[in-house]
């Protein structure tokens, strides 16, 4: 498709992040450090301007994903959203830590049909949730996650698991895959993100952050990243931010409450900004010149387990997920 098409800018996949509060402090993860500078929740009128504009523009969406860098399942009006979104025939993904994935919940998410496809972070171990999650509910989720999946018939599930020490063979334990055996759901273990290189990593083996900061700067143009071209990832107060990982704006393109959805998919700024990452001139984008994913995003290693069936590939998180959708 060529750059002079407008459509050519129009994002593959949007996020709306409902709210950036958590409950747990991933070490692995911004909110593990104090790293998040403003916390909020997205109003429920924000949330219907995005989608309303999302469903009455000419072009197409695969699928919304409602979740950024918090906890969805604490938003008070989440299932209004979540409804409201599936109402205007969006395919619709979440990601949860699982503590809030309750009977009570589990039930309205089956209920109400509004969610297509769950991803769920878990430790295979308890030791692990206390080392790297801060807290002892490891009990608290593994509960959580069976009942869903022995309730639910309808979603796909991908419950994935953290490799902390990036070991030469990844794994997952067989009690696990054997607990979580069904048929729509897939188990995925993947390598540690630093955050576009905000976080030094210091709690991991030096072997770990070796791997982890490599930058694979031969990459062919096809296999770097592209999320920031093809995200629309909308913030809690209403930004459209650059990308996931700019967990505080630091790069945004303005705001939904003073634009229509097209003036902000459309701005110069976020052209030209495109138009680096289209062409492998990330280090011309702020945001992106301290990043590792431009370099190693596609050398990912990621192991998906399905059905009984083991397969180690590399590639990004998305893509693997987006293979799976």
């Amino acid at each position: 498709m060529e750059k002079n098409n407008l459509s050519f800018y129009f994002p593959k996949r949007v996020n709306i992040e409902v709210t950036n509060h958590c409950n747990i402090k991933c070490i692995i993860c911004p909110h593990g450090h104090d790293l998040v500078e403003k916390k909020g929740y997205m109003s429920f009128e924000v949330f219907k301007k995005i989608i309303d504009e999302l469903a009455g523009s000419q072009y197409e969406i695969p699928q919304i994903s409602l979740f950024g860098i918090g906890e969805s399942l604490l938003h008070p009006r989440f299932f209004d959203m979540a409804v409201y979104g599936k109402s205007k025939g969006f395919y619709q993904r979440l990601t949860t830590n699982g503590f809030f994935l309750t009977p009570g919940n589990a039930e309205k998410i089956i209920s109400t049909k509004a969610l297509d496809f769950i991803e769920i972070s878990f430790d295979d171990k308890a030791e692990k949730y206390e080392k790297y999650k801060g807290g002892k509910i490891y009990d608290i989720v593994l509960d959580n996650i069976d009942n869903f999946i022995l309730r639910n018939k309808d979603i796909q599930v991908l419950i994935k698991f953290i490799q902390y020490e990036m070991e030469d063979q990844f794994h997952i334990f067989e009690d696990i895959k054997q607990r979580f055996n069904r048929d729509n759901v897939t188990l995925v273990a993947c390598e540690v993100s630093s955050w576009r290189g905000t976080m030094g990593m210091e709690f991991l083996s030096e072997q770990a952050r070796e791997k982890i900061f490599a930058k694979i700067r031969q990459e062919p143009l096809k296999m770097k990243c592209r999320n920031g071209a093809d995200m629309g990832m909308f913030s809690w107060d209403g930004s459209l931010r650059s990308c996931y990982m700019d967990y505080n704006n630091e790069k945004t393109f303005g705001n939904i409450k003073e634009s229509s959805l097209l003036e902000l998919f459309f701005s110069q700024k976020r052209i030209e900004f495109i138009d680096n990452i289209v062409s492998g001139n990330h280090q011309q984008n702020y945001i992106c010149k301290d990043c590792l994913s431009p370099y190693n995003m596609n050398d990912k290693r990621i192991l998906v387990a399905s059905s009984g069936q083991n397969t180690e590939t590399r590639g990004s998180h998305f893509n693997v997920v987006h293979k799976i959708v």
